[in-house]
């Protein structure tokens, strides 16, 4: 068996991201997808001052959702990024993982009129590093050659990467009561019809400690780096979490 999974390259994603990338043989970067304005792909939760918050990526086009991400570019609007680079500095400065990444992360964030995909694969890069992920077996969307949309244009990815899996995030139907599902972006029968078996990754994020009494899940790996520093965040993501349904 030959797996795959891929996701859109999201500005500074979560764990189960990286969980993902790190348990299939190709990973696909979903950079030919439209940008959605609300998508996860320019904007994450941190944790701030008085819990979670928005951090930004201030980005051109959101309002046209014709725009495919390897295109979409980040503003120009100095103002924005410089509240975003407050913001993520304010939340993290005093945090002990500050001094390995944070500086490294503001750097990135700090380019204007930039191509929102390259400095998130950055990004992704820096944290994957941190994490012990490996992106050797990653390709990106805009280099192969998908027909179709949803189920159909995946399908048609993952037989030109050459695997018979697909893992997909979230959990599968029977569990929805319980966890919540993706079963409902998947069509079971256009994945069969290509050869492709169905998987669900199933991830739970484990919990660390963060500034707030409350664990807040969900959040970015950036914030685990943060407050635990890399070495921990790195053994807590290889041996904390858990991918079984």
């Amino acid at each position: 068996m030959t797996i795959a999974g891929a996701h859109q390259p999201n500005f500074l994603p979560w764990f189960g991201f990286f969980d993902k990338v790190q348990r299939v043989d190709r990973f696909i970067f979903m950079d030919g997808v439209s940008l959605n304005r609300k998508s996860v792909t320019h904007r994450v939760k941190i944790l701030g001052q008085e819990g979670p918050v928005w951090a930004t990526l201030p980005v051109l086009h959101t309002g046209d959702e014709n725009v495919p991400i390897v295109e979409a570019r980040i503003g120009n609007d100095d103002k924005s990024l410089v509240k975003l680079c407050n913001l993520l500095r304010s939340a993290y400065r005093h945090s002990p993982g500050w001094g390995d990444v944070g500086e490294r992360v503001l750097a990135l964030v700090r380019q204007p009129g930039h191509l929102l995909a390259e400095v998130n694969l950055a990004l992704i890069e820096v944290l994957a590093g941190v994490l012990g992920v490996g992106l050797a077996h990653s390709v990106r969307q805009s280099d192969l050659h998908g027909l179709g949309a949803k189920s159909e244009l995946l399908s048609t990815l993952l037989v030109e990467v050459g695997v018979d899996t697909y893992l997909s995030g979230g959990f599968p139907p029977e569990h929805a009561m319980a966890f919540g599902t993706a079963a409902d972006y998947n069509d079971p029968d256009v994945f069969a019809a290509s050869g492709i078996s169905l998987e669900y990754q199933c991830y739970r994020q484990p919990h660390y400690r963060q500034r707030a009494d409350e664990f807040f899940p969900g959040l970015s790996a950036l914030d685990a780096v943060m407050w635990l520093g890399a070495d921990a965040a790195r053994e807590l993501f290889q041996t904390g979490g858990s991918s079984a349904g």
